[in-house]
């Protein structure tokens, strides 16, 4: 009696199980059709099961260092918007710009990162906003718009001291210096002043003892993060035990600061804090101890925010003065805008300076630091071009679709930019004005970068105070820039130059 129960409420679960299935297949098939859904091109497959192939060709490419140039070739294979498979999950790579104000802008809420990076991510930075969707990513990305207020970032007088410091270490005799390892110095000492209150001696050389051993081990958690973000459903065949001591030093580290967060907030509730005092006021882990005292919350926030700030200025600038150093026509033209500026040199005079920022954009166009991003499908949606012989046609992509795009293709595109796209011209911006999502250096949307202007401010002074310095700059590298993908890119050869 008992068997024939179980049987029949076997029976009962899976006729259920199957009338769901067909009723969401109807669901979805009646979604693309009445959008005239039409299925993209596809990229040609050894696999066409999980599509490995695909995978270790990119994984070939990364470690080779021309991943970059790899996918413009795919993309002039292709089309600008195609479908490939990714361990057996349906993938759309496209760069077509309403494709990407789909996905970011209009239908920004069917679209999502958690799924693919809270798993990989949660022991090494847990739920924060680089991990979460929703509610819990508002919350999170909320808490990061204090200290970054214009009436913040404009005190370039921190900045000042660590910039004073770098300037001290290039030689002005001509001798050569890779900027790119200077400038990651610069930016991790600032980074963590703006994260923490508390340079870490990346120019001193003063380590804290706090701090010994924590940039070996934050890189090396970030670098298993991003092995188990790309290996997806196979990140469990990955070694665990080197990671995990890697991230259990890095929330050790992060901890000495949130527990002076926790004092913070105690002297702050109990009305202890003495009113004059405004020392704290752009630091972010003082702003957001003001609004929780949950350690691991703010642990996760700090950490997360130094991922989002680890390479990204420092890698533009390093391509900023890589280019510099191969047109000296520029860099000349450049200097004589700073020096007629005067000595002073803020917010608004640095915006103010149209060339500058012609030459930042430029830079930005030819090498984003940001070179691609991925979104996965929260339920059945439609992407309104890409899809049929044409691919003028909506392309419908079912929950759990994988969205690719790529920005240094998009930026590397002679239909958009010209016949002179692989070339330097800080010009181009006098008279063209790219249309809508046909630009995207900090992405876009309600997830764009939230500290884009506080890098494009800092990246402002430092190419003006190294033009204020310095006379002349010469390349010492005869190498081609080469993309090192990590989650930024930067030139795999550095910046090898001289001053005078």
């Amino acid at each position: 009696m008992g068997n024939v129960i179980n049987i029949t409420l076997a029976v009962l679960c899976i006729s259920i199980s199957y009338f769901v299935w067909q009723r969401q297949r109807s669901l979805t098939r009646a979604l693309s059709r009445s959008n005239n859904c039409l299925p993209p091109p596809q990229y040609p497959l050894l696999d066409p099961i999980f599509g490995l192939d695909l995978f270790f060709k990119n994984g070939k490419a990364i470690s080779e260092n021309r991943f970059l140039p790899t996918l413009q070739g795919r993309y002039a294979q292709v089309g600008w918007t195609f479908g490939a498979l990714s361990f057996g999950t349906r993938v759309i790579s496209s760069i077509e710009p309403e494709n990407l104000k789909t996905v970011w802008v209009v239908k920004f809420e069917d679209w999502g990162v958690q799924s693919s990076r809270l798993p990989a991510l949660d022991p090494f930075v847990g739920r924060g906003f680089l991990s979460t969707d929703g509610p819990e990513w508002e919350h999170s990305r909320a808490l990061l718009k204090p200290s970054l207020r214009r009436t913040f970032i404009a005190n370039l007088a921190p900045f000042e001291c660590s910039l004073q410091q770098m300037i001290s270490k290039i030689p002005k005799d001509g001798s050569i210096i890779d900027l790119q390892t200077v400038f990651f110095d610069l930016y991790l000492d600032t980074s963590c002043y703006f994260l923490f209150g508390e340079t870490l001696g990346g120019l001193s050389g003063k380590i804290p003892p706090h701090a010994e051993g924590f940039l070996a081990a934050f890189h090396e958690a970030l670098r298993g993060a991003g092995l188990r973000i790309g290996l997806g459903p196979f990140k469990h065949f990955l070694p665990n035990k080197k990671w995990r001591e890697a991230c259990a030093i890095t929330h050790r580290f992060a901890d000495y600061y949130v527990d002076r967060g926790l004092e913070y907030r105690e002297k702050l509730l109990s009305n202890r804090l003495d009113p004059s005092d405004s020392s704290k006021a752009n630091i972010l882990l003082y702003n957001m101890a003001k609004e929780t005292g949950d350690r691991v919350f703010l642990r996760n926030q700090i950490l997360q925010g130094l991922i989002a700030s680890q390479d990204t200025t420092s890698s533009l600038l390093g391509n900023v003065f890589f280019l510099l150093a191969r047109h000296s026509d520029v860099w000349q033209k450049l200097r004589t805008e700073v020096l007629s500026a005067g000595d002073t040199l803020d917010y608004n005079t640095l915006m103010a300076m149209e060339y500058l920022q012609k030459v930042l954009k430029e830079v930005l166009r030819l090498y984003p630091v940001l070179p691609g991003l991925k979104r996965i499908a929260l339920r059945d949606t439609v992407l309104p071009v890409g899809g049929g012989p044409d691919g003028r046609s909506p392309v419908f992509c079912a929950a759990g679709t994988h969205f690719d795009t790529s920005f240094y293709v998009l930026h590397h595109q002679a239909k958009i930019w010209g016949p002179d796209v692989e070339e330097f011209n800080p010009d181009r911006w006098e008279t063209f004005q790219p249309a809508s999502w046909e630009y995207a250096p900090f992405a876009g949307g309600p997830r764009m970068c939230a500290g884009h202007q506080k890098a494009t401010l800092e990246a402002s002074y430092v190419v003006a105070r190294m033009l204020q310095e310095f006379e002349k700059i010469e390349s010492r590298d005869s190498r081609p820039w080469a993309g090192q993908v990590r989650l930024t890119s930067r030139n795999v050869n550095g910046c090898l130059v001289s001053f005078t």
